[in-house]
């Protein structure tokens, strides 16, 4: 009797220690579940974060592109205009340099006139 009082004894020190695993072991449990709800609504928002960084990064990408986009076309229109101004001058100087040169010859002919009736 005594052998199996001692059993019943041991028997219930093991389920008590085996209900204490169990209880720590489901406490585990649940703070892992936690851990990981946590470790969701974080990642969660790391992502949002990240994503809406990454759209005003985009947005200010797109910006300058459009003001890169509006510098070149303002400078092509300068080129273009400068191109021009160019041709015109050129053209004048030649229209100039004719004229020069035709005043040059009615001088050279009003001279040659004037000595012949000189002579």
């Amino acid at each position: 009797a005594a052998e199996l009082d001692a059993s019943r004894e041991q028997a219930k020190q093991m389920t008590a220690r085996l209900e204490k695993a169990q209880s720590e072991l489901e406490e585990q449990r649940a703070s892992t579940a936690a851990l990981a709800r946590k470790r969701s609504i974080l990642s969660a928002e790391s992502k949002s974060s990240i994503e809406e960084k990454l759209n005003k990064a985009n947005a200010a990408r797109e910006e300058l592109q459009g003001q890169v986009s509006q510098e070149q076309h303002a400078h092509r229109s300068a080129a273009a205009e400068l191109d021009a101004s160019r041709e015109q001058a050129k053209q004048m100087t030649a229209r100039l340099e004719k004229a020069q040169s035709e005043l040059e010859e009615q001088r050279a002919s009003t001279a040659a006139l004037a000595r012949k009736r000189s002579i």
